[in-house]
């Protein structure tokens, strides 16, 4: 029989505290506790002291929840029992122990079911999502969330929705409906900041940045994790903040930012390394994210170490999905050492996991990787089977696994000597690669990044002044003691604090140049960067404009622009890069120029030599710049003219200094020459050539022997 008197009763108990803050200190319900004498009183204040217990007293929450319990059963209370099971399962979900988490998920449903306690079912239900989404049934997590959901909205649970809303917008994503995820996390963030649930609005960024993350719209995902942790260090929630970190690296990581993911990742591990966390789910994905950061930075001694450990952590939990993705990850991580036999062998148990759990994108993702593998190894026909079956499964989205899968295919179709096919579906890679991170993105992202470092700063340097009151306080007080020991030393302390003063001042002012300096360096730097970003947006705007171009003419025209402005791109990139930023290293500049050239026509490094002998390899801009676009166009030119008949094709590009600060730029080929009747001198081309070559008050001169010379005298 229920007893509803008592529950009511102790809900008024509790209001006070719900009213005052969200989680009551437990000092207080053990007062509260130890006055009331009416049992279901006492089991209700317990259930509500275990979910004031921070994370690192977990087993004192499950002991109040136990004998809160034990309470309900005394009075025969069915419905208090429903609560306190509810309570129960979401601690043993915080302990990873999700299949008891299950089980007792189906006690309080069928318990709830009985007594007709609607709120019960709709929180059992919630419950079974969560626990169901984790070891990997998604079709059941979905239908329970969505029947939850139903339920909450028939009864009037309108705060409640909230935490439903974000768990169907993990599920959505999970299933790679991310119009569906999204639209999910922003109707729960409504609810959210309708009643002020700051927890809530932490997790609702997080999981809603991490959805973003696989739209690639990596600007808002990292402004959403970052609100999300500033938040959490709020609320001194270290569980939460490892998540946080864990994610906000996943971002960095989608967009190649490897070393700032690695700095992340290793916070996660850190704070879950401390005592009292025990979320052994983000501890096995910060070993798996550690593994992979190393990875990508090619520092391999700690890989195959963290993967083992992350595996380890995801079978004691059962979490299937988890070693889905360990296994994915360490087949990926085999391939790049060309381990293919192991890196198959991962993949595989990967794709047999995956394939029964309804998450599409990582089933294509593994598809994707195995047919990958399997073209490593030759076996042509399987590897194209697997990577048509991956592309099959993802929607025509723009995501990045649909710019991997069409990487994939270009790549086995230039391997199979299908070059038509490799060049549409290279098409369709640079297409998405050229949309997915805008410079201005990426400038958001640096942005927002830096406001957060701003905020911890100035907190810092509030208290550095606080703390540099105190002591100037304590230096006034020993300064008088020190007035009272004697006359004598007062002429003594006036000089000493006279040269004090004009030392502090001349090292203040020196440290205000240094500071100013520093700036002026740091935007010189960043206007370079911008300057190149801003070139390579145009370098992509004319690659993408080439490739939809039927005009042989017109493409080949648009590609010649292009690699003018690549080469002008790569200047700006040298300069800041550079510690020097009054110079480019010509030599570095024009190697890597040569190579780029030689790689973009189908030839390698090999076909072309780069010589420079100059007393000072660094150069001014305004002379660099010049002499590239020369070299650029004169190479390009042979590349595309020379050696049609040529078997073992050579280029030298050498520039060497002469007496009275003059140059000299030799370009030679061995190809077949300039015939007379080409007559290339009315070409942009070369009227840009002799343009540059005005400008830089030289002269030029062309002979035809074994192939074409071109000299450059340099008298700027």
């Amino acid at each position: 029989m229920r007893k509803l008197t008592g529950v009511f009763t102790a809900l008024c108990l509790l209001l006070p505290f719900a009213a005052t803050a969200q989680l009551p200190r437990t000092d207080s319900l053990t007062a509260s506790i130890e006055k009331t004498g009416n049992t279901d009183q006492k089991a209700g204040l317990l259930i509500f002291r275990s979910k004031a217990w921070p994370n690192a007293s977990i087993e004192k929450a499950l002991a109040d929840v136990q004998q809160a319990l034990a309470y309900y059963q005394q009075t025969n209370n069915e419905e208090g029992q429903a609560d306190a099971y509810l309570q129960l399962s979401g601690l043993y979900s915080r302990q990873n122990k999700y299949k008891l988490a299950l089980d007792i998920d189906s006690v309080t449903y069928w318990l709830a079911k009985k007594i007709d306690y609607k709120k019960g079912i709709a929180l059992a239900l919630s419950n079974m999502g969560r626990n169901q989404q984790q070891a990997g049934d998604m079709q059941k997590a979905k239908t329970a969330l969505l029947q939850s959901r139903q339920l909450m909205n028939t009864i009037g649970m309108e705060r409640e929705t909230a935490e439903i809303l974000n768990r169907l917008g993990i599920l959505y994503r999970k299933l790679s409906d991310f119009k569906m995820s999204l639209k999910n996390f922003d109707e729960a963030l409504e609810i959210a900041k309708k009643y002020n649930n700051t927890v809530s609005l932490a997790n609702i960024y997080m999981n809603k940045a991490n959805t973003l993350n696989e739209c690639a719209q990596y600007d808002e995902a990292i402004n959403l994790h970052l609100e999300s942790i500033r938040i959490k260090e709020k609320l001194k929630d270290e569980r939460g903040l490892a998540q946080s970190y864990n994610n906000l690296a996943a971002v960095y990581n989608s967009t190649g930012k490897y070393s700032e993911a690695l700095h992340y990742f290793k916070l996660t591990k850190t704070i879950n390394e401390r005592p009292g966390i025990n979320n052994k789910t983000s501890m096995a994905l910060a070993y798996s994210n550690l593994a992979s950061g190393f990875s990508k930075l090619q520092q391999y001694d700690s890989v195959e170490y963290y993967y083992n450990k992350s595996l380890l952590l995801f079978k004691e939990t059962g979490e299937k999905p988890g070693l889905a993705l360990v296994y994915n990850n360490m087949g990926q991580y085999y391939t790049d050492v060309q381990q293919y036999t192991k890196a198959l062998g991962y993949l595989q148990q990967a794709l047999a996991i995956r394939k029964g759990s309804n998450l599409v994108y990582d089933e294509a993702s593994t598809r994707n990787s195995i047919g990958v593998v399997l073209g490593k190894m030759n076996r042509i026909k399987e590897s194209e089977d697997y990577l048509l079956q991956s592309m099959a499964l993802v929607r025509n989205d723009g995501s990045k696994l649909q710019q991997d899968i069409y990487k994939s295919l270009a790549a086995h179709y230039k391997q199979v000597g299908n070059f038509e096919k490799a060049s549409e579906y290279q098409g369709k890679y640079i297409s998405i690669k050229d949309t997915l991170l805008t410079e201005t993105e990426a400038i958001n992202m640096v942005k927002a990044q830096a406001d957060y470092e701003i905020e911890k700063k100035e907190i810092q340097l509030t208290l550095a002044d606080k703390e540099k009151q105190l002591k100037s306080l304590e230096l006034s007080n020993s300064n008088k003691t020190i007035v009272l020991l004697g006359a004598g030393f007062v002429s003594l302390v006036l000089l000493l604090g006279w040269v004090f003063f004009s030392f502090t001042q001349k090292r203040k002012m020196a440290m205000a140049l240094a500071v100013k300096n520093d700036q002026i360096e740091t935007l010189i730097r960043e206007l370079h960067h911008r300057v190149k970003n801003n070139l390579q947006v145009v370098s992509g705007l004319l690659s993408l404009q080439s490739s939809r171009m039927d005009d042989d003419k017109a493409r080949e025209a648009m590609d010649e622009g292009r690699t003018r402005v690549d080469a002008m791109a790569m200047i700006h990139q040298k300069l800041y890069m550079n510690k020097d930023l009054t110079g480019v290293d010509i030599k570095d500049y024009l190697e890597n120029l040569t190579h780029s050239l030689a790689n973009s026509f189908g030839y390698s490094s090999q076909h072309i030599v780069t010589h420079v002998d100059l007393q000072k390899s660094a150069m001014d801009i305004d002379m660099a710049i010049p002499i590239g676009l020369i070299v650029n166009e004169l190479v390009t030119n042979a590349f595309k003219h020379a050696f049609s008949t040529t078997l073992q094709p050579k280029i030298n590009v050498t520039l060497s200094g002469k007496h009275g600060g003059e140059m000299q730029l030799s370009i030679t080929d061995n190809g077949k020459g300039i015939t007379k009747s080409a007559d290339i001198s009315k070409s942009f081309g070369m009227k840009l050539v002799n343009t540059l070559v005005a400008q830089l008050n030289g002269t030029m001169q062309q002979v035809q022997h074994n192939g074409t010379i071109y000299n450059i005298q340099i008298r700027a």
